[in-house]
């Protein structure tokens, strides 16, 4: 993550915590006009500071957070409709693991080996319910 211009970048950007981008998000998505918005973060239901007083406090912090990959696009002509161009659009896939794997937020879920899961503690039933359960992540972790 990068640093924003009002401070350095947390697991949450440039807000406070969870629920300042919580809010954030929540101002943001909503229906509400800037006017509103700024209305509502001047209001005493606001008791606790917020690390911004406006829409364009707020905005800045939004558009500091670091987005994943860009998206690409490239034209195709498929086999079967070779008269009909279409768009595909794509992430590079290594900059894809690449952004998983250096954001903390993605820490505690990403799996990166093969794991047995068992329904009983005698182990007498395998449970195989995620890609890394199951026979084919271990074969490949096996063989290399």
């Amino acid at each position: 993550m990068r640093d924003s211009e009002e401070g350095p970048t947390t697991r949450f950007g440039g807000f406070r915590d969870a629920v300042e981008w919580e809010l954030a998000h929540f101002l943001k998505t909503s229906r509400l006009t800037q006017g509103n918005i700024d209305r509502f973060l001047k209001t005493a239901y606001v008791k606790r500071p917020l690390s911004f007083a406006n829409v364009d406090q707020m905005d800045r912090k939004l558009r500091a957070l670091p987005g994943g990959p860009q998206w690409r696009h490239m034209n195709i002509c498929l086999d079967h409709a070779p008269g009909q161009p279409r768009q595909l659009l794509y992430r590079d896939p290594v900059e894809c693991l690449q952004y998983l794997l250096a954001n903390p937020t993605f820490k505690e879920d990403l799996v990166l080996e093969p794991y047995f899961e068992y329904t009983d503690d005698g182990m007498s039933e395998r449970l195989i319910n995620e890609m890394p359960t199951g026979d084919y992540c271990c074969h490949v972790q096996a063989s290399h």
